[in-house]
């Protein structure tokens, strides 16, 4: 079966499936808008300036473009530099940040219902997981920066929005990739080669792929915000264990292709033609005496970092701070996220039925989803659950792990930290469920895990209200 002649085979499953795309409730969008009103809600009841804010206000431009936008589009960042304004023009004192807060928050409500509606739609995640995945990604600290800055909205929260966009228009090919996992797993590798090339032509995959790289030219690392819906397909998924595979490695695929089109259209296209206009302001003498200075002069010039002792020391940089940044105390928790996927593994590896132990079959629907880290072959979903998680935290870090201008701070690595957030959460939903359905049986095992899951993100929720109180507090 080929992708021209898919449609016409499937002609109730279509129109099952575009009806289905309709049903989503509105209960989580109110649950996650109501989760985001009370951890922002410090920010807005009182006023006060935190980093750049007195500083914005001093030199605010009354024209369309913002002072630091020649930075931005010397930096590959057009988007940014074209909307940077947007929040900053009505701004006349410091009580207006008030009003730019309540829009950042209203844009955070948009953007859990756009992960919420492609978690339910396009992955068949649960209700219930894909409003307690969203709000435990909006309430880490990156989002608390872009709530609090009205500079921040262009590339930390719009360039989100086209990400989600991106991906829901790419979601739009799911069924025309389903020839592409029966002729990979039959590995017909000549008739894959063939059907490659047509996916992509597919109106839905090229017109996603421009959609992303307006993200990518916003702000690299907030675009990156896609690469929380592979793994939580993986992990969440209740679709059949190879649809959700196949979606899981085409997502990881199309992010980094366009990040491959990106990084070449930057240094073949891009950068020659505004370098003809401007030219990046970097003090070569500073450049020479402070390393600090001469890494930031490498952001203008897009360097790649090669050394792969440097990479590897970042990477452990990368795995420390985004399993620490999400959860107080913020110190150390790295481990304990650490020590969640590990005991999940070995409760998987133990509580392994025969069934779920061939590589192929499919994992019954949430009742045993721990199942889903049993890693016995190359090949079983435990070993495919950790390639994609791997692949996913690598790429989601990626602007920072490669490139030679990169800093690892906890608003680059907001999406690395979401990605290992969605892992403990699944750990340890999976751990309880296994504790108490070994008790009570499968039935509570599946609510106890719920209610584990309900603590995890209100504990998130009132760690992130508490470091908005305290900042509001000290400012």
């Amino acid at each position: 079966m080929t992708i021209s002649n898919l449609s016409g085979a499937l002609p109730g499953s279509r129109g099952r499936f575009i009806a289905w795309l309709r049903k989503v409730p509105a209960w989580p969008i109110a649950l996650f808008s109501a989760a985001i009103a009370i951890v922002y809600a410090p920010n807005v009841i009182h006023v006060f300036g935190i980093h750049t804010d007195y500083e914005n206000l001093l030199t605010r431009s009354p024209y369309f473009f913002h002072p630091e936008s020649g930075h931005l589009f010397a930096v590959a960042r057009p988007v940014a530099a074209l909307f940077t304004n947007v929040t900053m023009a009505p701004v006349r004192s410091l009580a207006d940040y008030r009003w730019t807060r309540l829009f950042s928050i209203l844009t955070v409500c948009v953007l859990g219902t756009q992960m919420i509606r492609n978690c339910v739609l396009l992955l068949r995640v649960r209700v219930r997981d894909a409003a307690a995945l969203a709000i435990a990604v909006f309430v880490i600290p990156a989002f608390t920066y872009s709530n609090l800055v009205a500079a921040a909205w262009a590339p930390h929260l719009l360039t989100p929005l086209i990400a989600f966009t991106a991906y829901a228009v790419l979601g739009r090919s799911n069924l025309f990739a389903v020839p592409l996992g029966i002729v990979a797993a039959r590995r017909d590798y000549v008739a894959l080669y063939r059907q490659v090339p047509a996916y992509c032509a597919a109106p839905a995959v090229w017109g996603a792929a421009i959609v992303f790289q307006v993200a990518l030219y916003d702000y690299p690392p907030s675009a990156l915000i896609v690469t929380v819906f592979p793994i939580i397909g993986i992990l969440f998924s209740q679709a059949p264990r190879p649809h959700r595979t196949l979606i899981a490695f085409r997502d990881i695929g199309f992010v980094g292709a366009n990040l491959v089109l990106y990084f070449v259209s930057v240094k073949l296209i891009y950068l020659p033609i505004v370098r003809l206009f401007i030219t990046p302001e970097i003090d070569s003498r500073a450049a020479r005496q402070s390393a600090f200075v001469a890494r930031l002069a490498k952001s203008y010039e897009f360097h790649l970092d090669t050394r792969i002792g440097d990479i590897v020391g970042r990477l452990g940089n990368l795995i420390k701070v985004a399993g620490d940044l999400w959860f107080v105390p913020q110190t150390r928790f790295y481990l304990v996220v650490g020590a969640a996927l590990a005991l999940a593994m070995l409760a998987a590896k133990a509580t392994a039925s025969p069934a779920t132990m061939r590589a192929g079959s499919a994992t019954p629907p949430y009742v045993e989803s721990i199942a889903r880290l049993d890693w016995r072959r190359w090949n079983s979903e435990g070993a495919i659950a950790f390639y994609v998680l791997t692949a996913c935290f690598v790429v989601a870090g990626s602007p920072m792990l490669a490139a030679a201008g990169g800093f690892i701070t906890y608003r680059t690595i907001a999406m690395s930290t979401a990605v290992a957030a969605i892992a403990f959460i699944f750990a340890t939903r999976g751990i309880i469920e296994t504790l108490a359905g070994a008790v009570a049986g499968k039935a509570f095992g599946g609510k106890a895990a719920d209610g584990a899951m309900g603590l995890i993100v209100l504990a998130a929720v009132i760690s992130a209200f508490y470091t908005n109180y305290v900042t509001m507090k000290l400012a």
